[in-house]
């Protein structure tokens, strides 16, 4: 047990130590250029196009939103919508989140795992 221990468990555990650095080295470098809101594109990511893709189909889903686009008019840019479509789709935008997120992580650990020069 102590062999498997040593051999597999801790070099898998300093593995994703090294991952959880990156992606912390990551939020650290954007909150430092205090600009939130242009993050570059992570290896792997979903691309920019794709996500916001995904969001416009939750909030047409939800919400009953075609396009993000300003239309040019209070009627059509402002909307009134329940409490309980805004919350649908927060919990939507979340998961897709999450799954954007594991897609990620599992393309790294692909990457990783096919590397032949991996320090251990």
């Amino acid at each position: 047990m102590g062999h498997r221990f040593l051999e597999h468990t801790m070099p898998r555990l300093a593995d994703e130590l090294g991952q959880l650095r990156k992606a912390l080295e990551a939020i650290v470098e954007l909150a430092r250029a205090g600009d939130a809101h242009v993050a570059p594109p992570l290896p792997g990511a979903v691309p920019r196009t794709a996500w916001n893709a995904t969001l416009l189909q939750i909030a047409a889903k939800h919400l009953r939103i075609d396009s993000f686009e300003p239309q040019g008019s209070d009627r059509l840019d402002f909307r009134q919508v329940h409490v309980a479509g805004v919350g649908a789709a927060l919990r939507a935008a979340y998961r897709a989140g999450i799954a954007a997120g594991v897609r990620h992580v599992s393309l790294d650990d692909r990457e990783s795992e096919e590397s032949p020069d991996r320090d251990r």
